[in-house]
């Protein structure tokens, strides 16, 4: 069973990225919004700290007690309104804000004579007014759920980042590993994001319910920041199977960002034909939007030790799939799974944590 809550910081928060600092002069940047990994630590510290049993076996460095059971199924910035919770979900990489509202990337071919720069058939173009982009939209549930429609969200259906957050840098002290104590002009700096009265996130998960008890405190994200959390009903929005049905074409758009073999493409797709095919169904891969790729680290608390870097492809990539014949459920089914290959190589403990989510949308 899938359980949903929110959780709402209480302080500021601090989710770091992946790069070291606290040496002299460093600068601690925030990563917003959070990874999911980082709500996966939160959860697994609740869970074990809820129960001396398995806290005491997990300082034993018991691996199969340490992994708990549970999967993070969704992850999503959120606010309270009119008596419920909201999701908001950042822009996908096929839509761009400017002045006068949305505006779309459309797969396109290229003009005869044109040599693409990528191995696929068609490129996203966008079709707008001269303008600079606006940065830092956020398209709210309804917006969202227009968009995985293949419907263009109206302008109404966009909130600005400065609306839900701010950063506040604050100065830090070095300290010495062995006496504790600060070390002679080690000041670095470091952001933390306050977020605005109501503003907190959703997050879905599999198989951690029964260990929670109905509510109660997180440490969240760097300098384990207190957050209160709730259960909550939400439903994620579905997928537009009927349409797809209908067109024989969809889109995936990555909730996640994307731990993939192969960089930038999804796992199951033939990297030369790029041909995704299963027992069930196949389809075409024809066009992609992947934004540059971000770095993911982490550490390693069982162990004490750095997790593996790795690239990801960010979230809100879009992949367009032309072609598709077979079973639409099945298709649906897969999805939901996240994107793994069957042999997938990537710590599993990568899966628990909600990476490689994916959201699947129409194309009409």
């Amino acid at each position: 069973m899938t359980q949903h809550i929110f959780i709402h910081p209480t302080d500021t928060l601090s989710p770091r990225g992946h790069l070291l600092f606290g040496a002299a002069g460093s600068f601690g940047a925030a990563a917003m919004p959070p990874a999911p990994s980082v709500f996966a630590g939160a959860w697994r510290s609740a869970v074990l700290g809820s129960d001396a049993t398995r806290l005491a076996a997990f300082e034993r460095r018991e691996q199969a007690t340490a992994d708990l059971d549970f999967r993070l199924t969704h992850v999503s910035l959120a606010r309270r309104l009119n008596g419920g919770k909201e999701a908001l979900f950042p822009l996908p990489a096929d839509l761009v804000a400017l002045d006068d509202g949305l505006h779309r990337l459309e797969p396109q071919a290229p003009p005869a004579g044109i040599r693409l720069a990528h191995p696929l058939p068609l490129t996203a173009v966008l079709r707008a007014p001269q303008g600079k982009p606006k940065a830092g939209q956020w398209l709210t549930d309804a917006g969202f759920r227009d968009y995985l429609h293949d419907k263009l969200p109206a302008a109404d259906r966009l909130v600005a980042a400065s609306e839900l957050w701010q950063r506040d840098l604050r100065p830090g002290l070095a300290l010495d590993g062995t006496t504790r104590t600060g070390e002679d002009g080690a000041l670095f700096s470091v952001e933390h994001i306050a977020l605005a009265p109501g503003v907190g996130f959703i997050v879905g998960a599999t198989g951690a319910d029964a260990a929670l008890r109905p509510g109660g405190a997180l440490r969240l994200a760097g300098d384990g920041r207190s957050a209160q959390w709730e259960p909550i009903d939400w439903t994620p929005p579905a997928a537009p199977l009927e349409a797809i049905t209908a067109r024989r074409r969809f889109r995936l758009v990555l909730a996640t960002p994307g731990l993939f073999a192969d960089g930038w493409l999804p796992p199951g797709v033939d990297p030369v034909t790029h041909r995704l095919a299963s027992a069930d169904f196949s389809t075409q891969l024809v066009c992609a939007a992947v934004p540059r790729a971000e770095l993911v680290s982490g550490w390693d608390l069982l162990k004490n030790q750095p997790k593996p870097a790795l690239r990801a492809a960010p979230a809100g990539s879009v992949y367009w799939f032309d072609d598709f014949a077979g079973d639409v459920g099945k298709l649906a089914e897969w999805i939901d799974g996240g994107l793994w290959a069957e042999n997938d190589t990537i710590d599993t403990t990568r899966r628990q944590e909600g990476w490689n989510r994916v959201w699947l949308g129409a194309w009409i």
